[in-house]
């Protein structure tokens, strides 16, 4: 029988194809499980028939591809590129090594030379981990490797979204605002070098070798370095605009707050990884992956870490009592506590159900006086807050000036926190024990 051999980033590995139909999806019950955001619970059934294979879409999210053509009924031949979700698969009508293939039970991570598609021999180099692995070495002759297409040129870009490798004649070109900049020719992200996506995977491992505190001092300045200082000002402009159209469109607040949401939630899952380059912006055409469900899980963390104080609120309203801050205060407490570990194990399980308590104390025993830190951060961000809009702001009659003050001061401690609960993960992820599920 043939095998699937995927090819994407963060994991690589094989599957065997079984006689007759093979169900692939995300959820337990398929012969083939994918635990990817993108694979949907069932994502399609594929058979193989006469050194082919027939692929039969199950009405998934986001669809099954064949070279880069969405199909609902479609047949693959070896070596043809197949893509369900954002996860790559090559097509390999004979096993040449048994023994480095593995049940439809989870990705593997021991990759082949492919002898097939050159962006897959490319995709196959070890630089990235596996979901619970330790950071590969990168090998520098990934720098000096001519582009199959074009012999003549060396591959020097990368696609990080999908992680395939292309020279510069490979890419997509398109002048925005004066300035050429290159795309993905399947996924149509913007390519990054190759040469400073390696020396992010090398910053990544020595990362990793340092303590917690020993890199507190970086993530205290993140906000002010290049990198951190867009999300700073660009994160102070939607908190002015969530303030704005609060007081004129309940439509346009609920859109600007949702979309810088989803964004710090990118941040976390990317800081959860040991990168320390901020991830792109949500993209609108993703809509479900890139907004909405980050969106529902972190207002999902956030019901459950304040549902306490939401249910005394409530009874205050139907009884009609006054409202008695020695009750609220330990209430509210106890959610500012709560909510960056529930945050934390959404995002890194991407399972609404990783809010339950369960789950979330073990992560507070396991990180101990690291995420007492973490809760005095966002405990400050608040007080912070209070002072200045109660205090500090009424003494300014300069117009927005009020506004941005908050706005910096907020988005600041937001931005800290966030890479700070990320962090916390990365060092400690082989204690915690966490996978998507």
């Amino acid at each position: 029988m043939g095998t699937l051999r995927v090819t994407s980033a963060n994991a690589e590995g094989e599957f065997v194809l079984q006689e007759g139909a093979n169900k692939i999806g995300r959820g337990r019950d398929n012969q083939i499980r994918i635990p990817h955001k993108s694979i949907s619970r069932q994502h399609c059934i594929i058979t193989e028939e006469e050194g082919k294979l027939r692929i039969r879409d199950l009405a998934s999210t986001y669809g099954c591809h064949i070279n880069e053509d969405k199909i609902g009924n479609g047949v693959a031949e070896e070596g043809d590129i197949i893509r369900l979700g954002r996860v790559r698969f090559v097509y390999e009508g004979e096993l040449a090594a048994a023994d480095g293939a593995v049940s439809g039970d989870s990705i593997a991570a021991r990759p082949r030379p492919s002898q097939t598609d050159p962006r897959v021999e490319e995709q196959s180099a070890p630089e990235e981990e596996s979901a619970d692995s330790a950071i590969a070495v990168v090998s520098p002759p990934l720098l000096e490797k001519p582009c199959e297409k074009h012999p003549s040129v060396f591959i020097s870009l990368i696609c990080p979204k999908c992680h395939l490798r292309y020279c510069e004649q490979c890419v997509n070109r398109i002048d925005v605002a004066g300035r050429e900049k290159k795309y993905c020719p399947y996924c149509k992200e913007q390519c990054r070098s190759l040469s400073n996506h390696l020396d992010e995977l090398e910053r990544a491992k020595d990362l990793g070798k340092r303590s917690f505190y020993q890199s507190l001092g970086e993530i205290v300045i993140f906000p002010l370095t290049s990198a951190g200082i867009w999300l700073l000002l660009l994160g102070t402009v939607f908190h002015m605009i969530l303030d704005y159209a609060a007081q004129y469109s309940v439509h346009v607040s609920i859109v600007a707050s949702g979309y810088l949401i989803a964004y710090f939630q990118k941040i976390i899952s990317a800081t959860t990884q040991g990168e320390e380059e901020l991830p792109g912006w949500p993209d609108f055409a993703e809509w479900w992956v890139d907004l909405l469900r980050p969106l529902l899980m972190f207002l999902c963390a956030a019901a459950v870490a304040f549902l306490p104080a939401i249910i005394y609120g409530l009874m205050i309203l139907v009884n009609g009592t006054p409202l008695t801050m020695s009750v609220m205060l330990p209430l509210a407490t106890w959610g500012l506590i709560y909510l960056p570990m529930a945050i934390l194990s959404v995002t890194v399980k991407d399972n609404f159900l990783a809010v339950q308590p369960r789950a979330v104390i073990s992560g507070f025993v396991k990180l101990g006086g690291q995420y007492i830190l973490s809760t005095l951060v966002l405990s400050t961000m608040v007080l912070a807050r209070i002072i200045l809009a109660n205090y500090v702001t009424g003494a300014i009659s300069l117009p927005v000036v009020p506004e941005l003050l908050i706005g910096l001061i907020t988005i600041y401690f937001v931005a800290v926190e966030i890479r700070l609960i990320g962090l916390m993960y990365f060092l400690n992820r082989s204690e915690f024990g966490w996978s998507r599920d």
